[in-house]
């Protein structure tokens, strides 16, 4: 069995699903860290680490954009 010392869990913009922020899943989001938090402490001895993706920046290309109907697509 793996006994890693350090968990590193990256959290990025697909995990959102593209739609615009709203209570309920962000308490959704807020409930599973806390339980991925719970469980490497009660089933491991790991560090976890949290990360988050880096930004980007839109006006040169890098990134999702969006059509004229706000929908994320690979193009403008």
């Amino acid at each position: 069995a793996l006994r890693p010392t350090i968990i590193f869990a990256m959290f990025g913009m697909f995990d959102g699903s593209f739609e615009p922020p709203n209570k309920e899943r962000t308490k959704q989001f807020q409930k599973d860290i806390q339980a991925l938090i719970q469980r490497t402490q009660r089933e491991t001895k790991a560090r976890l680490v949290l990360l988050t993706p880096p930004v980007f920046d839109q006006s040169v290309g890098e990134g999702p954009s969006t059509d004229s109907n706000g929908n994320y697509s690979s193009q403008a």
